[in-house]
């Protein structure tokens, strides 16, 4: 009798297990989140409710209106600081120039690409040798059950090893192919005492928003009889029966994350997007300088020939009227000036044994075409608000984009706080202790509230 008892309860809890993980993954959207991707991997900045079944309705009113008040709480010291410092500015987005107009914006983008590669790829390897190692013990690994497949010191590595490399990689290549590159990013560590004080102030500004649109969108999803989702990580982290699989997974979380997702989408992303708006203002003010083909150029600029050549289509200028003498008066004697003499015919002079011809450069040639086709010379680049404001949205959205879809509003909100902090102080450590601070935060209340 104990033994069909015991074989009872087994199997009553293989069949929680097995409806829990259908649940989860109706939840997440089927294999599209399931995978070794950007979106399982990053870190863990959202947290929602572990996947419980629906609370007391009784006290699910009270519980809220608890959160509501809290985070009010936290929201009035927010804007008085956000009033002091004047964040409601739309020109103080303007901050230092982080990448120079000239020759430093490829080796930035091509250092940015890389690493982003080395992030994924170390990613793909490790779950393929995850997978194989799975299938040799007998289990059917597919794309829809290789998370559930995972252990936490499975997650334990890869929320640590692949940020570790991805981040050497952009740190490295910024100090090999751009000199002084980590200064202009606010990257130095010279940097890093006022990058605490201000990552310190902009987290007491941003957080309370953060947490608004968390709550907010914890409420849309609250509804009766539906699982919520819940981070991998966190899962992870609530299962580890390892003491240094326990501290990884927080390492991953709250420092090895933040610094290579600021270094990468901040640093890089954000960076190369203003820098490429700044670009596109000059040249359009440029252009706006270019004279007409029939026009001559301004003061100081070489003539070529067919300037001052009015276009075919216009009238041609009427001709001097001339002058006629009043009457009673003799005509003035008006000197005809005699045209200036041909220039000499140029020499040719054939070139030295070993050096090219002068006609085989294109430098003469460029002044025998019209100014409409000359490129015109790039003004010194300014920053403006609008470059700021740009980059800080659309980079905001490529990194809330790639988190789970339910956590959107709440990393929208904190990228776009990140985005504007690193623009108005042109410091990464400030964004990094944001970052880290926020992650901390979550993991702690996760773990006095969930963990084990």
């Amino acid at each position: 009798m104990a033994y069909t008892t015991n074989a009872a309860r087994d199997n009553d809890d293989l069949r929680a297990l097995t409806t829990y993980r259908d649940a989860r993954a109706t939840t997440r959207g089927g294999a599209g989140w399931v995978t070794l991707n950007r979106t399982g991997l990053m870190s863990i900045l959202s947290v929602a409710p572990t996947p419980i079944p629906a609370s007391n309705p009784a006290t699910e009113p009270a519980s809220a209106a608890l959160e509501f008040v809290i985070i009010g709480l936290f929201t009035v010291p927010a804007i008085v600081l956000a009033l002091k410092f004047r964040v409601f500015r739309r020109d103080s987005v303007i901050g230092p120039k982080r990448v120079e107009d000239h020759g430093d914006a490829v080796p930035l983008l091509i250092i940015g690409i890389v690493g982003l590669v080395t992030w994924l790829f170390a990613q793909v390897v490790y779950g393929a040798y995850k997978g194989i190692q799975l299938q040799q013990n007998g289990v059917q690994v597919t794309s829809k059950n290789l998370e559930e497949l995972l252990n936490a010191q499975d997650y334990a590595i890869l929320s640590t090893v692949p940020f570790v490399i991805g981040f050497l990689v952009l740190l490295i290549g910024n100090l090999v192919f751009r000199p002084g590159g980590l200064a202009r990013l606010g990257f130095a560590l010279h940097q890093l005492g006022r990058g605490v004080i201000a990552g310190i102030i902009g987290f007491l500004v941003i957080i309370p928003g953060v947490f608004w649109a968390l709550l907010i969108g914890e409420q849309m999803l609250n509804k009766p009889n539906q699982t919520q989702p819940v981070h991998p990580l966190l899962k992870a982290l609530g299962q580890a029966d390892n003491l240094w699989t326990h501290r990884l997974l927080i390492i991953g979380a709250t420092v090895c994350a933040p610094f290579f997702e600021e270094f990468l989408f901040r640093g890089h992303v954000q960076s190369l997007l203003r820098y490429l708006f700044m670009r596109i203002s000059a040249k359009q003010k440029a252009q706006s300088r270019m004279p007409p083909p029939w026009m001559p150029p301004f003061p100081g600029s070489p003539m070529p020939p067919t300037a001052g050549v009015m276009p075919p289509g216009l009238p041609a200028p009427l001709p001097p009227m001339p002058l006629m003498p009043m009457p009673g008066y003799a005509a003035p004697h008006i000197p005809v000036p005699m045209p200036p003499p041909p220039p000499p015919p140029p020499t040719v002079v054939p070139p030295l044994p070993g050096q090219p011809a002068p006609w085989a450069s294109p430098a003469p040639f460029l002044s025998y075409f019209p100014a409409m086709f000359q490129k015109p010379e790039l003004p010194p680049l300014e920053p403006k608000a609008w470059h700021g404001w740009v980059a800080i949205f659309i980079t905001s959205l490529g990194f809330a984009l790639l988190h789970p879809s339910w956590s959107w509003p709440a990393i929208f909100v904190l990228a776009v706080g990140l985005g504007y902090l690193y623009e108005r102080t042109g410091n990464l450590w400030a964004p990094i202790i944001v970052h880290l601070l926020f992650n901390s935060l979550q993991t702690i209340i996760f773990q006095l509230t969930r963990g084990h």
